[in-house]
C-alpha cells in the first residue's frame, strides 16, 4: 500500500517536475531542492462530507535553491539528519499586508534600519522566512516480566542490554519576519520536509563544499575568453 502511495506521488509530481528541477540545478550549481507539502485532496468540494477534510502529499519545486540555507552540521546525503533548515521569499509590501494584515511592517523596517539587517525590508519588499526545526524528547523503554513498555526513568540495578533510549523527534514549522513570528504549525513527519539532490560533494577542511558540472570547466572557458579578446584587440588596433 505505502509503495503504491509514492507512486501514485511522485506520478502526480510528473507535470510540474520538481525532482527534475532540483536535480537540473544540482548539475548547473551543485544543489537542488524540492520540498513536501500537504494538500486538501478536493481542491474545491461541492458539498460538505468527510472528504472535504481529507489531505495527501504533494511534491512541490522550489524554484532558487540559493533561498535554502541549510544546517551545517547535517553531514547525510539526503541532509535528514539537519535540526533546522530555512527557506527565505520576498513579498511586495501590498501582498505581505493582504496575507498578514495584523504584522507589524512599521516594526519591521524599524529593525532592518539599523546594522546590515537591511536585506530584510526596503522600500517595495518585505523578507519572509519559512523556519523549520527538529527538537528531541527521551522516552525510556525497559525490558520487564510484562515485555517492553515505557517507564519514566531506568530503575537502579537494571542490566544496561535490558533498557533503550528513545529519542522521539518533534518537527515545527514557523512563517517569520525579521521581528515576529507571523505562523506556526507542526508536521506529522518525523524529518524536515525539505530534501537536497547534490551534485559532487567534497569536504575541504572539514568544509562541505558542492559543485555542479560548470564549476570544473570555468578556468579553461576563461582561458579561452581571454584568448578571443586578445585577438579581437590585436585585429582592432591593426591598419
Amino acid at each position: 500500500i505505502f509503495k503504491g502511495y509514492l507512486r501514485r506521488v511522485q506520478a502526480q509530481a510528473r507535470a510540474e517536475g520538481p525532482i527534475e528541477w532540483a536535480a537540473d540545478q544540482a548539475i548547473e550549481g551543485g544543489i537542488g531542492w524540492f520540498r513536501i507539502r500537504t494538500d486538501y485532496a478536493v481542491e474545491s468540494p461541492e458539498q460538505p462530507d468527510d472528504a472535504v477534510l481529507d489531505q495527501e502529499l504533494r511534491l512541490d519545486r522550489i524554484a532558487n535553491n540559493l533561498t535554502v540555507y541549510d544546517d551545517p552540521a547535517a553531514s547525510k546525503p539526503t541532509r535528514s539528519d539537519a535540526l533546522f533548515k530555512f527557506v527565505t521569499e520576498d513579498l511586495s509590501k501590498d501582498e505581505f499586508k493582504s496575507r498578514w494584515p495584523k504584522a507589524d511592517v512599521q516594526g519591521i523596517e524599524d529593525f532592518c534600519a539599523t546594522g546590515d539587517m537591511k536585506g530584510w525590508a526596503d522600500k517595495d519588499n518585505i523578507r519572509i522566512a519559512e523556519y523549520w526545526r527538529v527538537t528531541y524528547s527521551d522516552e525510556y523503554w525497559v525490558k520487564t516480566g510484562q515485555g517492553i513498555q515505557k517507564v519514566s526513568a531506568f530503575p537502579e540495578g537494571m542490566n544496561p542490554r535490558d533498557g533503550r533510549i528513545v529519542r522521539r523527534p518533534k518537527v515545527e514549522g514557523f512563517k517569520i519576519t525579521a521581528t515576529e513570528i507571523l505562523e506556526r504549525w507542526d508536521w506529522i513527519g518525523s524529518r524536515i520536509p525539505l530534501i537536497p539532490i547534490i551534485g559532487e560533494e567534497l569536504n575541504v577542511d572539514g568544509k562541505t563544499i558542492v559543485r555542479g558540472v560548470i564549476q570544473e570547466g570555468m578556468d579553461a572557458q576563461r582561458m579561452i575568453n581571454y584568448t578571443y579578446s586578445g585577438a579581437v584587440e590585436i585585429f582592432a588596433l591593426g591598419p
